[in-house]
Formats: structure tokens, C-alpha cells, sequence
């Protein structure tokens, strides 16, 4: 037996072969937006295993304020000029490993990118003019 045989029996928390996200449909601005009008934003990523592994995807949409949203799909209504034009929004994958796999010998190691954040996407929303005051005649 060769004396190197002990050391090949250590356990280690170190992350061999970690799964990694990739994205397979990155939201996309449905272009320019109506006033009080809507729109939805798809976006879609997958986990690569390098060897067998489980675990699920999860989803937050997020713009400069925090989470607005969770899952594949948000969808944003009543959008305005004033306080949702050039709003930036962007989704966030994360992966959670199977938390019924416990110990060393089936230790589920993270993504090493997650969580792997999308493409932004800038809202562009149409403004509304606005007439507070009719104008009068000229001519007496």
C-alpha cells in the first residue's frame, strides 16, 4: 500500500466540479412603453453540471430599489413617464443546492457564478403632454 493512501481518505469541503448558471433567454424592452401602459419581461437560465448534481434555480427581479419580483416572468403595469422612464431592471439567478444531501460523501457544491445576474433592461416609457391652459383669441 503506498503511504499516499491516507491522504486520499481526507475529507474536504473544498468545491470540485461546481455547477455553474447560464442564461438561455435574457429579458429583452419590448420597446417604447405607453403611458400607463404595461409590460412583461421574460428571462430563463439553466444549471450545467460538470458531473451529476441536483438543485434548483431560483428568480428575483431587481431594480435600483431591491427586489421587485420573483420567478421567470414580471410583469410591470400602470408605468409612467415621470417615475418609470429609464428605470434599469435586471433578473438574478440563484442556485440552491439540494439541502436533503448532507454530508461529504454527496456534498452538492454551489454554482461558482451564482447568483449570475441578466442583462439590464432600460424601460423607455412615452410622456404625456399635458395643456392646463387654453389660449385666447387675438382679435376683439
Amino acid at each position: 500500500m503506498s503511504p499516499l493512501a491516507f491522504y486520499r481518505k481526507i475529507q474536504t469541503n473544498v468545491r470540485l466540479n461546481p455547477p455553474f448558471i447560464t442564461y438561455v433567454t435574457q429579458p429583452k424592452s419590448s420597446g417604447t412603453i405607453a403611458h400607463l401602459g404595461s409590460t412583461t419581461l421574460i428571462g430563463v437560465a439553466t444549471v450545467n453540471y460538470p458531473v451529476a448534481g441536483i438543485g434548483t434555480l431560483g428568480y428575483e427581479w431587481r431594480d435600483s430599489t431591491g427586489v421587485i419580483g420573483v420567478g421567470t416572468q414580471l410583469t410591470l403595469s400602470n408605468l409612467t413617464a415621470v417615475s418609470d422612464n429609464d428605470r434599469k431592471i435586471t433578473q438574478r439567478a440563484i442556485f440552491y443546492p439540494d439541502p436533503t444531501r448532507v454530508g461529504i460523501q454527496t456534498f452538492q457544491p454551489g454554482a461558482s457564478n451564482s447568483p449570475l445576474s441578466s442583462d439590464t433592461v432600460t424601460l423607455s416609457v412615452r410622456s404625456v403632454i399635458t395643456i392646463v391652459e387654453q389660449p385666447d383669441s387675438d382679435t376683439p
